[in-house]
């Protein structure tokens, strides 16, 4: 009953973004229009192992898994008229690159009416960054996070197709590289966390469910326009609810 998964992928991309924001207004000459260039080419590997046993008489099932993802991109940013570019602004070689593994444990107790779930994730960041109009910007950094996860599922009878959760998950999002080595002070990665309490009714046909969710951001990531790159600028919150 073990299942053991193995994928790989590549993509290039190429993408030419022009921005004319008010015309000839402020440059009489050349206008403000910018070309905004991004082409990447990712490399990527997935492995997961999954199996299923039983631990302590219970059914339960052990994920363990790993990832490696790498990322070459080429950005820039130019004056342009009439999407033909005359000077050039910001050029740069980033290289990022990203090797994660978890393990994941779940087990049913009270003969599958209760489900827990549990796991850990450990994520490895490398930021590389080579500067095409000022060499000195140049650079690298890394950065390591660790991901927690819980969840629980209870069904208090199974006469009555009713189910209670409650999950718990972290996320991450990684800085645009030059932000990370131009500012190496700012934080490099930023993380999600997501609680969600609720209720489930499943019957054939019909189903119904709905929740409370609260989301706490560590940053929130901000464009900055002058050079084309991102930051991290502070927290935010999220809460609501949902029925369907």
């Amino acid at each position: 009953g073990d299942i053991f998964k193995l994928d790989g992928f590549t993509s290039r991309s190429l993408f030419d973004h022009y921005i004319n924001f008010t015309l000839f207004l402020n440059d009489e000459q050349n206008g403000d229009e910018i070309l905004q260039h991004d082409s990447r080419l990712m490399e990527g590997v997935n492995t997961q192992y999954l199996h299923p046993y039983k631990l302590f008489g219970q059914r339960a099932r052990f994920l363990a898994g790993a990832n490696f993802h790498d990322n070459q991109i080429n950005v820039g940013l130019s004056g342009a008229i009439s999407r033909n570019p005359f000077e050039l602004t910001t050029k740069a070689n980033a290289h990022v690159s990203n090797g994660a593994g978890y393990v994941q444990q779940g087990i049913d107790f009270l003969n599958g009416r209760l489900h827990l779930d549990g796991g850990l994730r450990i994520d490895y960041f490398r930021f590389g960054l080579r500067d095409r109009v000022d060499p000195v910007l140049g650079g690298t950094q890394d950065s390591g996070k660790v991901q927690p996860k819980a969840n629980l599922a209870y069904t208090p009878t199974h006469k009555v197709p009713l189910t209670l959760h409650f999950n718990y998950g972290r996320g991450i999002a990684s800085q645009d590289a030059r932000g990370v080595v131009q500012r190496p002070e700012s934080p490099r990665v930023s993380t999600t966390d997501f609680y969600q309490t609720g209720a489930s009714f499943n019957l054939n046909r019909f189903s119904l469910s709905s929740d409370l969710f609260l989301i706490d951001r560590s940053n929130e990531q901000v464009y900055i326009p002058d050079d084309g790159s991102y930051e991290f600028r502070g927290p935010s919150r999220a809460y609501g609810f949902e029925a369907k």
